[in-house]
């Protein structure tokens, strides 16, 4: 058997080289009879690629970059790839990771783009995909013209109010985060709140979010405490709350709970986010829409692997149903 006839048959569908069936599987079988395990090294210095994906993140979503760690790794694994894992604390550290990665020479780059009150990376982003390195965002959409994957936020806002109206609430809160208005660095909840104010507008009641000035002490659980003691000192509280995120609903909802409000009986409430959902043992099982990790893994390491062309759908928001808990019911009559 010639050495050229070996690599043809262990590169799989990799090469172009015509070889009848019953050659291949002799090659194989005899290849797993000796435990043969191909060099990768080898094999990328061949058909020129690392073997190696990176995954940018901000330490602050490390309640998200934790999950899609381990759905990045298995996808990965099943192809032969290894993850080297960049988190970033500043906009500086998030670009000497890319540039790391670059002379790491990755064959693609999955992040969740960093952003802080000095800005963003997106003219790095856009320059390392010019180059030809495939760079695909989850989560958070910084830069249109890449490949994006992540959450329709704005149904979510609008089937976690939906379901309230259709339990007969009509007084119905918005917990959110103060940069709510910012379609860039308040992204999911801006398009949260869109989805909640368009039902509650096509519902006639009048949409209310309510707010806690940033205080970066505190946790999003501590915020979502902190609105809640608010609307409790104000007497004016309604009889549901959609949450922007997961945090400020279970935050809220100890505060409640606190002052002898009883979830769902008196308030019900709806998490929309993607960051935390705490055991029954701690909080009531809160209704809310699971984040697709798995999906969303895989999804943006093909596209990696497989950049979409030019005018191919480049964005992509696998479905995030909803799951019932013990925090949504009618309001009193």
């Amino acid at each position: 058997m010639s050495k050229g006839a070996v690599w043809a048959a262990l590169s799989g569908n990799n090469t172009s080289v015509r070889m009848a069936p019953t050659t291949r599987e002799r090659i194989l079988k005899a290849a797993r009879k000796l435990k043969y395990t191909p060099n990768l090294m080898a094999k990328g210095i061949n058909v020129r690629k690392s073997f190696l994906l990176g995954f940018c993140f901000s330490e602050y979503n490390w309640h998200v970059a934790s999950q899609l760690i381990r759905h990045i790794q298995d996808c990965c694994i099943s192809r032969e790839y290894s993850l080297v894992v960049y988190p970033a604390g500043k906009l500086q550290e998030e670009r000497d990771n890319l540039g790391l990665g670059v002379r790491r020479q990755l064959d693609g780059i999955i992040t969740i783009p960093f952003l802080s009150a000095e800005g963003h990376n997106a003219v790095t982003y856009a320059n390392l995909a010019r180059d030809f390195l495939p760079v695909t965002q989850v989560i958070f959409p910084l830069c249109p013209g890449l490949p994006f994957v992540g959450r329709d936020y704005r149904r979510i806002g609008y089937e976690a109010t939906a379901l309230l109206l259709r339990q007969g609430h009509r007084r119905i809160g918005f917990l959110t985060h103060p940069n709510y208005r910012d379609s860039v660095h308040g992204s999911g909840s801006y398009l949260c709140h869109q989805g909640y104010a368009d039902a509650m507008t096509e519902a006639g009641g009048e949409p209310e979010a309510h707010v806690h000035e940033i205080n970066t002490v505190l946790s999003t659980t501590d915020h979502g405490y902190a609105i809640a003691a608010r609307l409790l000192d104000e007497g004016d509280l309604p009889t549901a709350l959609v949450a922007s995120s997961n945090g400020l609903a279970y935050g809220a909802m100890a505060r409640l709970r606190e002052a002898g409000i009883c979830i769902p009986a008196d308030v019900s409430v709806v998490g929309c986010g993607d960051d935390i959902a705490l055991p029954s043992c701690l909080a009531p099982a809160l209704t809310h829409f699971p984040v697709a990790f798995a999906e969303i893994a895989k999804t943006s390491v093909d596209l990696c692997l497989q950049p979409p062309e030019d005018g191919q759908q480049a964005t992509f928001c696998p479905e995030s149903s909803l799951l019932p808990g013990e925090t949504v019911a009618p309001p009193r009559k």
